[in-house]
């Protein structure tokens, strides 16, 4: 059974929305590749809620989803992602794009999905 983990991630107040998508697009993706290596998530997908029609409860600016194949492999990736060196490389390249004291993280431990086609 896979591990699915969600990220709410809020933008730094001192960039714009479009310079946020670049860094965690660019910077941020190519920073995790490469400490990580094969550790990488089997899916690591960015949704970036849209300011038109956003609801004012509404307020992080992307829903990370990373699949991982078990818990042990996010647990593993992990402790690499925060090894060493690591640790402060991540830190610094999330403090150019994140507000890092808001964005949060929850293990999604259920997912149920229905299909258009689906009868019932």
């Amino acid at each position: 059974m896979t591990f699915k983990v969600l990220l709410f991630i809020y933008r730094k107040p001192s960039i714009s929305v479009d310079e946020f998508k670049h860094l965690y697009e660019t910077s941020h993706i190519s920073s995790v590749r490469s400490l990580v290596g094969d550790l990488f998530p089997i899916s690591h997908t960015r949704n970036y809620i849209a300011e038109e029609g956003r609801p004012s409860s509404i307020q992080y600016d992307a829903l990370t989803e990373m699949l991982f194949q078990d818990r042990a492999s996010f647990e593993i990736f992990s402790a690499k992602l925060m090894e060493g060196e690591n640790g402060a490389k991540i830190g610094q390249d999330c403090e150019q794009f994140m507000d890092t004291q808001k964005t949060s993280m929850v293990v999604v431990s259920d997912v149920k999905t229905t299909s258009r086609n689906d009868s019932g």
